[in-house]
């Protein structure tokens, strides 16, 4: 599971320390890119001072780090906490190499769980929020699921929630559009979503095993609002800080009063905020709302004392208790910066002249995705050393954050530009894999030998492999590979790369199974698990893959994607029991997933339990209307017809023999001799459309004008035939936007039947807009528009250029309304477009 390591991190005032010249050097020829100098003069002059204070040791590593190592074991935190520096400074270089890395993006490896099982036992790092986190995800990864669930009670967050959602995001707005769980904690009723159904308030069935709660299942809406609260239960009325840590737009309610937004003095952040309270004694509603925009968005909340000490006597439910309501004035909020930026704020202004300060600064807003901020900052650096590549790595992080692709390959090429040597510049090229696999020889060896220069020489192999690969040499690509998976110190995404690189001229897979394997039997990566479970789908080891997915429930029960995963390779024996059990915990975890509600429908069915999954389709298709299999199973179970069957043509054939070769003809040589449009408008939103046509081909012109016929992506065709005249039928050949007629001939007619299905978003997600043109560029025998509503929907009706007369009818609980004109010329649409023959009926 991707981590959103964003937790908690905080800076308490440290003394100011004045940047010695020597290391006002370092920086200078750090920033115009002479990196070996850099390296050569801190060698020479700050050496012997590496551990006397934070600058001069982060000096060092970040050295390294710009020459280009990559590998870095637990020496230089070992080193930072000898100096006993507050733990918060952690956060602005957490990602750093040298420190515990991205490993969101490069991967676990050895030194990965050597980092940070030594800050674990620290008795001051230890009790930092992120590397809590951290080490309860490793200790579930080895096997060790009881000592992760320590580490995460030691993080002392707020365990307790309940959800409630997606509702409708109203084309983002929906942040500040006040839905009813706002204003109703009780779960006793249904909450209208629009288009997205009821829902109500709701507890997930298993833990998310994880400090963050993720909307992992409830992203199946797509962007939409989510809702979650917990209950609070305070001994006595103090001052309190809550933190929310998440990556995505909200906003924080106290006992039915708004304390926190992520948009505050004009800057829209989506990491961590904090706030000061005034916690009333009692039971309290924290209520949070996320606009949540993909799989990936969670949120922690964590309560601290005014010291910014954890709490332990706060004591938290996830079902509605009685809680009081308070005042903005009981409450007196306040949003307080997180300690890092205080600190570091205190640190620039105490000495405006330091790059580091700054620096430390910028990292730490664009770790917590204060992108502005951190934006301002490097700007102002970037005045100073416009061509440093050290602050090129800090503008293409926010432009990563901003998720900016174009402004991201700028920097890159700006980095190559003013630093052609630079080890991340032939490391950038190798990730391009359609560019890497392009390379000449010649380009190949010219970046394998900028690589060779700097510390990231082990990279190097990489071009040596795609040299020998080129020269059909498999004995020293395979040499090189071999070596390349020794370099680095088990990289768990570098073993998935480079062991199937080991066996790519193998067709039995059975050894590189083997060595995943053998791995996975050490520890639950997430990496080598995901290469495994492919090389056991392509090897087609249906109960070997079981067995991971299995293992990824116990790992993260709460997520519903690995049982749906699971519930597929299943499928075909829907009367095991165990099919029944794995769809009841997932709906548990969600029960307003419309795709696990279809999936119930589905094996009702196939048990003949009709009545049951009646209800359970109906219910999905309350949330999804777009879900034509469940429109279908309810049709086929109910017996019933489609409803725009009842009123549709019946025998196109009939009709097309009846009415050619008696039909006017027109200039193009088509003659349309039926076109029939009808929609039908469900009563939850949306609505479903079938067209059919039937052309005849009159004259050779109409062969051009029919040979190939558009479709939109969205339509899905029916029918699309050609009726010869002796009564034989030729199918057209359908690709993804055009029908293809081949062998056409005057005399033949093509019949065309296509459906699609709409639904509508936003707060007028019932409403409806839609049109019928009664006339065409060729003649028409007969136009007809149908329009089938509930009985008790009501509608306008707007005819233009002439009225058309039309015929009302009840079946059932529906109404059947339908327009019909016949024998209409043929219109010259580039004359007459404006003009009254062309005639549209507009609802």
């Amino acid at each position: 599971m991707r981590k959103v390591l964003i937790s908690a991190i905080y800076f308490l005032s440290i003394g100011a320390i004045a940047q010695t010249k020597e290391e006002t050097k370092t920086w200078e020829l750090l920033l115009n890119n002479k990196r070996t100098e850099a390296r050569n003069f801190y060698d020479k002059n700050l050496k012997d001072k590496k551990f006397s204070g934070f600058e001069s040791l982060f000096l060092d590593a970040l050295i390294d780090e710009e020459m280009g190592e990559m590998i870095f074991d637990e020496t230089f935190l070992k080193n930072f906490v000898n100096l006993r520096e507050d733990e918060s400074l952690l956060y602005p270089i957490f990602k750093r190499s040298f420190a515990l890395s991205d490993n969101e993006n490069s991967s676990m490896d050895d030194n990965t769980y050597k980092k940070v099982d030594f800050l674990a036992q620290d008795p001051i790092y230890g009790q930092n929020i992120s590397v809590l986190e951290y080490k309860a995800t490793l200790d579930r990864v080895r096997n060790n699921p009881k000592s992760a669930d320590e580490y995460l009670a030691k993080i002392k967050r707020i365990d307790k929630w309940q959800f409630a959602g997606v509702f409708e995001n109203l084309n983002g707005s929906g942040l500040y559009n006040e839905y009813e769980p706002e204003i109703h904690a009780n779960n006793d009723k249904l909450f209208n979503a629009n288009s997205f159904g009821n829902v109500g308030w709701y507890n997930r069935k298993f833990p998310s095993n994880d400090a963050f709660e993720f909307f992992m299942n409830e992203s199946e809406y797509g962007r939409g609002i989510m809702y979650a609260q917990s209950f609070i239960e305070n001994p006595a009325e103090r001052k309190i800080l809550f933190e929310v840590d998440t990556n995505t737009e909200f906003r924080l309610f106290l006992n039915d009063i708004e304390v926190l937004s992520s948009t505050s003095d004009g800057y829209s952040n989506l990491g961590a905020h904090m706030v000061e309270v005034n916690l009333p004694k009692g039971m309290n509603r924290l209520l949070l709302k996320f606009d949540m925009k993909e799989s990936k968005n969670a949120f922690m909340v964590l309560p601290f004392d005014t010291n910014f000490q954890k709490i332990s006597d706060l004591k938290y439910f996830d079902t509605y208790q009685d809680y009081q309501k308070s005042s903005a004035a009981q409450l007196q909020a306040k949003e307080l910066p997180l300690k890092f930026e205080r600190l570091l704020k205190e640190k620039v202004a105490q000495n405006p002249n330091s790059f580091f300060y700054k620096y430390l600064l910028a990292a730490g807003y664009l770790n917590n995705y204060q992108n502005d901020q951190a934006k301002e900052i490097i700007d102002e650096l970037l005045k100073t050393y416009p061509k440093a590549s050290l602050l090129q790595g800090l503008l293409s992080t926010y432009y990563t954050n901003l998720d900016d692709k174009e402004k991201i390959n700028e920097v890159f090429k700006n980095i190559e530009l003013n630093d052609a040597e630079y080890f991340l510049v032939p490391v950038l090229k190798m990730t391009n894999s359609d560019g890497f696999q392009d390379m000449s020889i010649q380009d190949l060896e010219k970046n394998r030998d900028i690589l060779l220069k700097t510390k990231a020489k082990a990279l190097g192999g990489f071009f040596d492999m795609m040299i020998a690969l080129r020269n059909r040499d498999m004995d020293k690509a395979k040499m090189h590979i071999a070596n390349l998976k020794k370099g680095f110190a088990n990289n768990e995404k570098f073993f998935v790369v480079f062991t199937a690189l080991e066996d790519m001229d193998k067709k039995d897979q059975s050894s590189t199974i083997k060595k995943f394997e053998e791995l996975y039997a050490q520890k639950n990566s997430p990496d080598v698990m995901s290469g495994l479970y492919s090389l056991y789908q392509k090897s087609n080891r249906v109960e070997d893959q079981k067995k991971i997915l299995k293992k990824y429930m116990e790992m993260f029960p709460s997520v519903n994607s690995f049982r749906a995963q699971y519930l597929d390779l299943l499928d075909d024996n829907v009367q095991n029991p165990e099919y029944g059990t794995e769809l009841e915990n997932a709906l548990g975890n969600y029960p307003y997933s419309y795709s696990l509600l279809a999936t119930k429908a589905e094996y009702l069915a196939k048990q003949n339990k009709k009545a049951e999954a009646v209800k359970f389709a109906k219910l999905s298709l309350s949330h999804n209307t777009e879900n034509e299999a469940m429109h279908k199973l309810v049709r086929d179970i109910d017996n019933t017809q489609d409803e725009i069957s009842l009123v549709a043509v019946k025998d196109l054939y009939k009709i097309a023999s009846e009415r050619k070769n008696k039909a006017p003809k027109g200039k193009k040589g088509v003659t349309t001799l039926l076109d029939e449009y009808i929609v039908n408008v469900y009563p939850e939103g949306g609505f479903k459309k079938r067209s059919t046509y039937l052309y005849e081909i009159t004259s050779e012109k109409g062969i051009e004008e029919m040979k190939e016929y558009y479709v939109n992506y969205y339509d899905d065709v029916i029918k699309s035939e050609i009726v010869k005249p002796n009564g034989s039928i030729v199918p057209g050949e359908k690709s993804d936007d055009q029908i293809v007629f081949t062998n056409l001939a005057v005399g033949d007619v093509i019949v065309i039947q296509k459906e699609s299905l709409e639904r509508n978003g936003g707060r007028f997600y019932k409403d409806f807009n839609l049109s019928s043109y009664f006339n065409s560029e060729y003649p028409v025998v007969e136009s007809i528009f149908t329009v089938i509503t509930p009985e008790s929907m009501n509608y306008q009706v707007k005819s233009n250029n002439k009225e058309v007369p039309s015929t009302k009818k009840k079946i059932g609980d529906k109404l059947f309304q339908t327009w019909k004109l016949t024998d209409l010329p043929e219109v010259n649409l580039d004359e007459y477009f404006d003009r009254a023959s062309m005639m549209q009926q507009f609802l």
